[in-house]
C-alpha cells in the first residue's frame, strides 16, 4: 500500500512548482522532466494494480521508482546551478521518490521470502532421469 501512495504522491507533485525565481514558478508539467516523472509514477501505479504482487510488477516499480530519485536529484542539482530556487513540488517528488524506491524494494525482498523461486524441475526422459 506504501508503494502505490508515494507513487500516487509522485504524480501529483508534478503539478506543483518545481523551479521559482522569485514569484515566478513553473509546475513540473511545464518541464520535460516533470512530464517523465508522472509517466514514470503512473507506470508504477499500473504495475502495481495490474500486476498484483508478480515478480515483474515489483521490479517495473523499483525501477521506476528509481528513476524518478535520480531525475529529481539532477533537476535539483541543474536548478541550483543556474542559480534558480528549488520549488516544493521537486522536493515533494525526491521525498516520495526515495520512499518509493524503499517501499518497492522492501515488496522485493519480502516476495522473494514468502514465495521462493521454484526449484528446477526434471523432464521426464531427460539424462538426469534414471529409466
Amino acid at each position: 500500500m506504501t508503494a502505490i501512495c508515494t507513487a500516487m504522491v509522485v504524480a501529483v507533485a508534478t503539478l506543483l512548482p518545481y523551479v521559482k525565481l522569485g514569484p515566478i514558478s513553473r509546475s513540473g508539467l511545464d518541464t520535460s522532466d516533470g512530464k517523465v516523472t508522472l509517466v514514470l509514477a503512473i507506470i508504477g501505479v499500473l504495475a502495481l494494480a495490474f500486476g498484483r504482487g508478480k515478480r515483474w510488477s515489483l521490479i517495473v516499480q523499483f525501477l521506476a521508482a528509481t528513476l524518478v530519485v535520480v531525475m529529481a536529484v539532477a533537476d535539483m542539482v541543474d536548478i541550483k546551478d543556474k542559480g534558480l530556487e528549488v520549488g516544493s513540488g521537486l522536493w515533494l517528488i525526491l521525498i516520495a521518490g526515495i520512499a518509493w524506491t524503499l517501499a518497492s524494494l522492501a515488496l522485493l525482498v519480502a516476495r522473494r521470502r514468502i514465495w521462493p523461486a521454484p526449484a528446477s524441475v526434471e523432464m521426464p526422459g531427460s539424462p538426469a532421469d534414471p529409466q
